[in-house]
């Protein structure tokens, strides 16, 4: 565990489960409570009396942020209202809404679910030019009608596939999500479409269209660039998965994992070779959580890769500063002498 920089001072008595784990906690309070003008001062040392109810008041503030401190988060939290007084722009999607909890926001809602739509209809389009649709079968039903029911046919069984998992993916938000089960499957639907088709064009697996232009634009980049890697802006990492299967076609080179990870790159600016994808990494494929998730496990695989590759500290620089500590001694016991 990465030790904090500053403890807040609390009598043993106060100190409960792990004492450990208390002060880390009372210490994130602190630099919360801190930061939002409250009149706590996290260097001095109170009395007894004034600490303890310091303290309480600390583990109440505290108790919100227990998913912090946990190993495994079974769910998609909501992030907590202490971190989001202080800025709440930060936590909040600016124009793409993923997932359940900014679902019903008008600004979101009427400005990117056009672009969603445009992707979800091209990747249809594309599947169906894939299936090779036979026009000849019926030529008094006519060409267009064809293609349109062979559309239909293909969101249908995309929209069961996201059905059969909807359960499990709803078990993932923690507590209410304020959208129906049909609200919720068709989200998980256009959004997840709309990740996997940003990865595909972004790695250039699938070309961008002339209608895409504005969706690829330098400045709607950086915005999904700020919202797709938002906590509260998740989509389940097995409905990806789910969904890139149902839709992955002979072009496809990259696992999601890879596309994903492309992605990650250009929104961070990481070189390829500073950042090399890891063979435990693409293996982690079942255990990711979300995007979020899987940025966290990148970036701490390629870290720990460097740090393995780089050369390391001379041993005779290291005994060099052991015998001048050694002569000093020495020389310091002959005048004493």
């Amino acid at each position: 565990m990465q030790q904090p920089l500053f403890f807040f001072s609390s009598p043993p008595a106060l100190l409960g489960k792990s004492a450990q784990q208390h002060a880390i906690e009372e210490e994130v309070a602190v630099r919360l409570c801190s930061s939002s003008g409250l009149p706590i001062n996290p260097f001095s040392r109170p009395s007894v009396a004034s600490t303890r109810e310091t303290s309480l008041t600390l583990k109440a503030v505290a108790g919100s942020f227990n998913f912090f401190f946990s190993t495994v988060i079974p769910n998609f939290p909501r992030i907590p209202s202490m971190l989001k007084m202080r800025d709440e722009w930060a936590y909040k999607p600016h124009e793409f809404s993923f997932g359940p909890w900014h679902f019903h926001e008008p600004k979101l809602m009427l400005a990117t679910e056009q672009f969603k739509e445009m992707l979800f209809e091209g990747l249809i389009q594309r599947l169906v030019e894939r299936q090779h649709v036979n026009v000849e079968v019926d030529m008094s039903v006519g060409i267009r009608e064809i293609l349109k029911n062979a559309r239909s046919d293909k969101k249908r069984e995309l929209e069961e596939a996201i059905k059969a998992v909807g359960s499990k993916a709803r078990e993932c938000y923690e507590g209410d999500t304020n959208v129906t089960q049909e609200e919720f499957h068709k989200l998980l639907l256009l959004d997840g479409c709309f990740v996997i088709e940003l990865c595909r064009k972004g790695a250039g697996e699938v070309s961008i269209q002339e209608s895409e232009y504005k969706l690829f634009s330098s400045g709607m980049i950086l915005t999904i660039y700020h919202d797709l890697f938002l906590l509260e802006n998740q989509i389940p990492w097995f409905i990806l998965e789910h969904l890139f299967d149902k839709t992955r076609g002979p072009e496809s080179r990259m696992t999601l994992v890879e596309l994903a990870i492309t992605f990650i790159r250009s929104a961070f600016s990481l070189d390829d070779d500073q950042h090399p994808i890891t063979k435990e990494l693409l293996a982690s494929g079942s255990s990711i959580v979300h995007i979020v998730d899987l940025t966290g496990r990148y970036l701490g695989s390629s870290a720990k890769k460097r740090k393995e590759q780089q050369p390391k500290q001379s041993q005779s620089r290291i005994n060099w500063g052991c015998c001048l500590g050694s002569s000093a001694k020495e020389r310091k016991e002959q005048r004493q002498k």
